[in-house]
């Protein structure tokens, strides 16, 4: 399944971050184990709960993701997670006439809800000073 990495296509796609790093080309890079730079976006997998079972009978499944985000810059690092877990939790949602939603690379899952869990809070500074936000979301997706 592919969810994480079709969540951070979407917010490299979507949202501008300021903390996010970027390669030699300038594209953005989201992390998709850890935080590895000073400016840096992190997508995680967090425990989550056993396979349910919907009305219909399709099996759903719901996945747990931690969203790191630091900056040398408090407000900056903040405000990214703020950005992040406001426009993540209403997915998917229609935008005037463009539906935006997170969609698989090989036909595994549908997103059917995204909820906010856990709002973001600072949770650490690194050595160099850079503040470190968390946030925690849920994904409920049908598994194909």
């Amino acid at each position: 399944m592919d969810f994480i990495d079709q969540l951070a296509q979407f917010c490299k796609n979507n949202l501008i971050l300021s903390s996010v790093h970027t390669n030699d080309r300038g594209t953005p890079i989201i992390e998709l184990d850890k935080i590895k730079h000073e400016n840096d976006v992190a997508l995680l997998e967090a425990p989550s709960s056993l396979m349910d079972t919907d009305l219909s009978r399709a099996d759903t499944f719901d996945l747990r993701v931690q969203v790191l985000v630091q900056n040398a810059s408090q407000k900056t690092a903040k405000d990214d997670s703020w950005l992040m877990f406001n426009i993540l939790k209403q997915l998917p949602k229609q935008y005037g006439e463009a539906y935006k939603t997170i969609t698989s690379a090989d036909s595994t899952f549908e997103l059917i809800t995204m909820r906010g869990v856990t709002p973001p809070q600072k949770i650490d500074e690194s050595e160099h000073g850079a503040s470190l936000y968390s946030s925690l979301l849920s994904a409920e997706l049908l598994i194909n």
